[in-house]
Parts: structure tokens; C-alpha cells; sequence
């Protein structure tokens, strides 16, 4: 799968990035909470675990001039957008008549169609922006066509992101489809092992979207999101979240706004929690060791990418991306082109 690359030139207006300062205000007065552990200038809150679930939240200031957008799952809710089928695997497209523009988050999973996809890029979409192409990756290998009473030309948004760093890696970095197959296979089957139960749905046992429907899935994602949903309260300069699995570090997305952050935070737990599933049967084997995730540990893959080459693309109109991959993790920056370069997420992933 390949994206049209131009270059631009990244504003100013982006504040800070985990990466490196990049003239973001320094914020005094946040209270510590976090056994001093701090990340690029910005505190890592918590630790709040959850059986094999470490979560902190990224506390700092606000990016400048990222201003307001609306989510998928909001326009969706507001019929103000229309994703439609193409008969591509990797290109849907979306119809915009919203009023605010749109961010829709990497990750996202969208069921219906021929076949379910993940929207596997950041993209910021103007308001009142009618149709333009939609990039998807296929995570149901063995439909192509109507399923049920689904709409195959139409698809509705799930209530899930893709909770799997193989497969994101595999769409983000990679753009392999073969990839996002094997992965999201792999992912299903370790949910089985971890819950000694068939996750695969039997209407469709290659779609990663009806596992993760799962009725005992679902119950148990909800075991650990009820322990950790209250986590940002009290926590205002919260804008983004790092998390461990079997104290390992998975990764971490930081956000512009706390506004946009609270937004997703739901689903980002979700989807955590369903990564940390998939982690239990690791956590059980009987020479698995106790590890504890620290703040260090992070700073040393920011350290390793701060070496690396930026791979810059504008997507868009509006979405510039900036890649930055090394030997031990991938880091996806995205900014805003139409307000001044701001930065408006940024997330990385441990390989």
C-alpha cells in the first residue's frame, strides 16, 4: 500500500513532543503522584495496575493551536459521516458534512462491507469536506461480501480500535496486508488461550471484530476497564496514556488536547485492557518473570529515535505525517498542516 508524499514544512505551533522539546511552555505545580518519574519533561501519574495491566497517565500542557475536532465514533452518532465501500481492500472512502472538523484516530475498526477494516493512519478530515479516500487494512480474511443484514456497501463504526502492536506495526509501519492477517490471527488465538475459550465468531470465524464481541471477552475487557476508567479524574493536565503489559512496555499516544484525549480515553483503556488479555497466557507460563515497567525504560527507546531519520508525508490536505522508526520501537507524530504544523498525536510503539 503506498500514500502520496510531498514535502512541508512543519509550523510552530505544535508545542511540545516526547521526542524533544519543541518550545512547549514548561508547567509547574502538578502535583507528584508518580514516584517522581518523569518522561521528556513531561509526569508519568500512577502507576494504576490491574492484574497484568500497568497504566500511567502523560500529564503536561496542551499543544498550541490544535483547536476542536470531532471523533469517528461522534460524527458516526451524528450521521455526519458516511464511510463507504470501494471494492479495494485498502481504500475505503468517507463522505464528511460535519460541522467541526474530524480527527479519526489510527487503529480504529470499522464493521461491515464486504469485509471488516482498521483505519490504520491518523487522519484529519476539514469540516463540510464531502467525500475523499478512506486507507483501511482488511481484518476479516475470508469474507467478501454482505454478511447478515449488514449493509456491504456501507460500514458503521465498532466500539473498538485494533488492539494488537503487531498488527498496528504491521499497517502503520509495514503497510503489509499479509501482515495485519497474520497478526490479528495471532491475537485471536492467544484471547483463546488466555480465556480457555473459542473467541472466533462461528458466523464469521476470520473477523477479528466479532472475536472481540465475545460475550466472555467483553466481560473480562470490562473487569479491567471498571478498575482503571476513574484513573484520569483529578488528573487535569492529563493528555495522554503509557501503558505495560506483563510489565513490558507496549507503548504510549499523547494527544493535543485534553479535550481529544478524554474523548478516547474509553477506547484506548478498551483497548489496552484487550492487549493485556491476549498477555495473560505469557503472564502464566511457568518461567514468565515479574517485570516492572519503568520510566527509564521508555526514555532509552525515545533516546534510540531521536537518531533516527523522520520519514515526513502529507496524507492529505490537512494530515502530515511524521515516521520514525528504530531497532526497538516506531514513533507516528501527526500534525495539523492547516493550523500552523500543530501537533495533534503523537504515539509510539515498542516492538
Amino acid at each position: 500500500m503506498r500514500l502520496a508524499s510531498r514535502s512541508v514544512v512543519r509550523g510552530t505551533g505544535g508545542g511540545g513532543s516526547l521526542l524533544g522539546d519543541r518550545g512547549r511552555r514548561k508547567e509547574p505545580g502538578l502535583k507528584k503522584k508518580s514516584q517522581g518519574q518523569t518522561l521528556n519533561g513531561y509526569r508519568l501519574e500512577g502507576p494504576f495496575a490491574h492484574e497484568n495491566l500497568t497504566v500511567f497517565l502523560i500529564a503536561g500542557g496542551e499543544r498550541a493551536g490544535t483547536g476542536a475536532y470531532v471523533t469517528l465514533e461522534e460524527a458516526l452518532a451524528k450521521e455526519s459521516i458516511t464511510i463507504h465501500e470501494t471494492g479495494s481492500v485498502n481504500q475505503l472512502e468517507l463522505e464528511y458534512t460535519g460541522e467541526v472538523d474530524l480527527f479519526i484516530c489510527a487503529g480504529e475498526l470499522v464493521k461491515g462491507g464486504r469485509q471488516d477494516r482498521a483505519l490504520p493512519f491518523d487522519l484529519i478530515i476539514g469540516k463540510q469536506s464531502g467525500r475523499s479516500p478512506l486507507p483501511s487494512f482488511c481484518v476479516e480474511s475470508a469474507r467478501w461480501g454482505r454478511r447478515g443484514a449488514e449493509s456491504a456497501a456501507q460500514f458503521t463504526v465498532s466500539e473498538h480500535f485494533l488492539a494488537s502492536k503487531q498488527a498496528r506495526l504491521a499497517a502503520k509501519l509495514d503497510r503489509d496486508q499479509g501482515g495485519v492477517w497474520k497478526s490479528v490471527g495471532e491475537a485471536v488465538q492467544h484471547m483463546s488461550t488466555s480465556l480457555g475459550a473459542k473467541v472466533a465468531s462461528s458466523e464469521s470465524p476470520t473477523s477479528y471484530k466479532l472475536a472481540l464481541e465475545h460475550e466472555g471477552l467483553k466481560k473480562r475487557v470490562s473487569d479491567y476497564v471498571e478498575a482503571l476508567r476513574k484513573a484520569p479524574e483529578g488528573q487535569p493536565k492529563a493528555i495522554g496514556l503509557a501503558f505495560a503489559v506483563n510489565g513490558e512496555w507496549v507503548g504510549f499516544d499523547v494527544f493535543g488536547s485534553r479535550d481529544l484525549f478524554t474523548k478516547l480515553w474509553p477506547k484506548l483503556l478498551q483497548a489496552a485492557a484487550t492487549e493485556a488479555i491476549q498477555g495473560l497466557w505469557r503472564a502464566r507460563e511457568p518461567k514468565a518473570e515479574s517485570k516492572r515497567a519503568e520510566a527509564a525504560t521508555l526514555s532509552k527507546l525515545l533516546e534510540a529515535l531521536k537518531k533516527r531519520p523522520e520519514k515526513r508525508e502529507q496524507i492529505n490536505p490537512r494530515t502530515v505525517a511524521v515516521t520514525r522508526d528504530a531497532e526497538r520501537s516506531a514513533l507516528f507524530e501527526t500534525f495539523d498542516a492547516a493550523k500552523e504544523g500543530a501537533m495533534v498525536h503523537e504515539n509510539l510503539i515498542a516492538k
